[in-house]
């Protein structure tokens, strides 16, 4: 699989979805093809002609902050030799984050770009930047990390809020 500039190579679109629409249906109703493509690529079968894929343009953007970012985390981690360094320099919202998901985060982090560079395809190493960033801009807003709530083991009542 091979990508070209700003776009992704979606050769065999069938393995990112099992949703398939022919071109057809696509003229009949391209409001329900573009509502497919909101949630993720669809593919449009066509006859005589390669199949076509249609995907969202936020989604189409993906893969390119994906390999952007890849590219960054790459080079810090050739320039400093350690995974946990350079994902702390690329990614310094990291500090927000408890040692425990920082671990997690970097532990994470390097699996998907490894995968994500085997498969030429780095959407799915931005999604798990995307959601390491949220949680960590989440804690920073004041967001009480899960470990840190106390747990009621049974049911009390409270008064209705006015």
């Amino acid at each position: 699989m091979t990508a070209s500039h700003n776009s992704v190579d979606y050769a065999d679109a069938r393995h990112l979805s099992s949703r398939t629409i022919t071109f057809t249906s696509l003229q009949r109703d391209p409001n329900h093809a573009a509502r497919l493509a909101e949630d993720g690529p669809v593919t449009v079968t066509r006859r005589s002609n390669k199949d076509l894929v249609l995907v969202s343009a936020q989604k189409y953007g993906v893969p390119d902050l994906g390999m952007s970012a890849a590219a960054q985390l790459v080079a810090a981690i050739a320039e400093l030799k350690d995974v946990a360094a350079a994902v702390q320099r690329v990614f310094p919202w990291l500090e927000f984050l408890s040692d425990t998901d920082r671990g997690q985060c970097v532990a994470e982090l390097e699996r998907k770009l490894l995968a994500a560079a085997s498969m030429s395809s780095y959407g799915i190493f931005q999604e798990a930047v995307d959601g390491w960033e949220a949680t960590a801009a989440a804690i920073a807003g004041g967001a009480v990390p899960d470990g840190d709530l106390e747990w009621l083991h049974s049911p009390s009542a409270v008064e209705r809020p006015s």
